[in-house]
């Protein structure tokens, strides 16, 4: 006879139920599990550029850089426990505006408890006015369901309860690129390899596989010189793989900085690991992050996935090495120092 599956009723839990502060329980672990949100928004991926980022006298909750296909889209979050109020809904918009007109495209997404009628009607007409911009938002109520068994994990569901719509839907109306590209196949057969080969170094993938542009990013591990807002990637083209660090909080200077912090320790010492070739700030003038890059000579035209994925999780392990036997004491003191030598006219250039 048949054993009959065990099932019980979801027990829902609030988020203040779970983590009582919003400020400093709620906000610091969305931060650190930004690609459990990234599905929910229509996202590939999504990384964490700041928390409590500053405008004016008003401190958003986090700043987040999501990727859409190809484009870039800074998505803008503000969390509030209990019922939505006006003053949050101002802040959101005062937050998106002040991105809008840097001129990124912006996502902004108001994670709430409970929601008020009002405030879903506003929603609802002001991503109607915005449709076919650039600007779209998004309200999310968060809940907690409790686990079934005792010591169980407690499991995160984000409901959509207004938009985004048409902004979200843009970019794939013209054709997605996703697996059924050469690249997209490619990146799919790259990405376990890798992960399986890199996961002994404490290195966990961060949002999800980016199949339109070949792409599968990494969390640095705490023991090294870069844990946080950065992030180890790897891009795969036909002709060749890039392999490296990349900076991107939302200050370009302070990206330039950290970089330059890694130029000045390891530059010398680099080619001892085996890091032969290494790029130091890569990015183009007009792209805010920075990165530290090694370039592979081989692409998913000319190379198998596991080959690549061999040869990049090498570069992992030489800088794993090295970022032991040469350990950075501060980074934050050191990329302070740098950039208080750009202010004195020394600087990224």
């Amino acid at each position: 006879m048949a054993t009959s599956p065990r099932i019980a009723r979801l027990e829902w839990v609030t988020a203040s139920e779970l983590l009582p502060h919003e400020a400093h329980d709620f906000t610091p672990w969305l931060a650190g599990n930004l690609d459990m949100l990234a599905e929910d928004l229509g996202l590939d991926d999504l990384e964490l550029l700041q928390t409590e980022w500053k405008v004016g006298t008003f401190a958003l909750d986090i700043l987040a850089r999501g990727s859409l296909g190809d484009e870039e889209v800074r998505v803008v979050i503000e969390n509030q426990y209990g019922a939505t109020d006006h003053k949050h809904l101002g802040q959101v918009l005062t937050y998106s505006a002040h991105e809008a007109a840097a001129g990124h495209r912006v996502l902004a997404v108001w994670i709430v408890e409970s929601a008020k009628p009002e405030h879903l009607a506003t929603l609802e007409f002001l991503n109607r006015i915005a449709a076919g911009s650039n600007y779209s938002l998004v309200m999310l109520q968060v809940r907690f369901a409790r686990g079934v068994d005792p010591g169980d994990h407690h499991r995160v569901h984000f409901e959509v309860l207004a938009g985004p719509n048409r902004f979200l839907r843009t970019a794939t109306e013209a054709g997605p690129e996703p697996a059924g590209t050469e690249r997209g196949r490619h990146v799919l057969e790259f990405a376990p390899e890798l992960e399986s080969r890199v996961s002994g170094l404490g290195m966990r993938r961060r949002g999800a596989v980016m199949t339109r542009h070949g792409a599968i990013a990494f969390r640095c591990p705490v023991t090294w010189p870069i844990p946080g807002q950065e992030t180890a990637r790897v891009v795969c083209s036909a002709d060749y793989t890039n392999v490296g660090f990349f900076f991107e909080t939302a200050d370009a200077a302070e990206n330039w900085a950290a970089a330059e912090v890694l130029r000045r320790r390891y530059g010398q010492l680099a080619g001892h690991y085996g890091l032969l070739g290494v790029d130091w700030h890569a990015s183009s003038a007009g792209i805010r992050r920075d990165r530290v890059l090694s370039k592979l000579d081989v692409g998913y035209r000319n190379a198998a996935a596991e080959a690549i994925a061999t040869r990049a999780a090498a570069i992992f392990e030489c800088w794993s090495q090295l970022f032991a036997e040469h350990p950075v004491d501060d980074l934050a003191a050191r990329t302070a120092q740098v950039l208080a030598e750009m202010d004195a006219g020394a600087g990224p250039g």
